[in-house]
């Protein structure tokens, strides 16, 4: 594969995983607080919504890791799917990490801001 059609295969995915998050997300969490179903689940399981997102990954992860392991597929869902998957989990960790640097002082699930 050159270059180029790596950048193309790259946009297309990307553009793929960008279709994937909206649907998703307005399964999961409507389109008020994006992490609601994580903070949800957290609340009912008293966890930190960053733990509940991380296992939710985890299951994309080890199915990754299977196919690398393996060479094969075990389910209906291609492996690009599983990877694209976990993409959009680390892009919503990254955005819950900063929703919870912003919390208000005290708040149960606020981080440390990076320095």
């Amino acid at each position: 594969m050159t270059a180029k059609e790596f950048l193309e295969f790259f946009e297309k995915l990307v553009e793929e995983e960008k279709k994937i998050f909206t649907l998703k997300g307005k399964e999961y969490s409507g389109e008020i607080n994006r992490f609601s179903n994580f903070e949800r689940i957290a609340e009912e399981l008293g966890l930190h919504p960053i733990e509940v997102l991380w296992v939710y990954a985890m299951k994309h992860k080890d199915s990754i890791s299977t196919f690398i392991k393996e060479k094969k597929v075990h389910s209906n869902e291609d492996i690009i799917g599983r990877i694209q998957d976990l993409r959009n989990y680390l892009a919503l960790l990254a955005g819950l990490i900063e929703k919870c640097r912003n919390l208000p002082k005290g708040h149960k699930w606020k981080l440390e801001k990076r320095k």
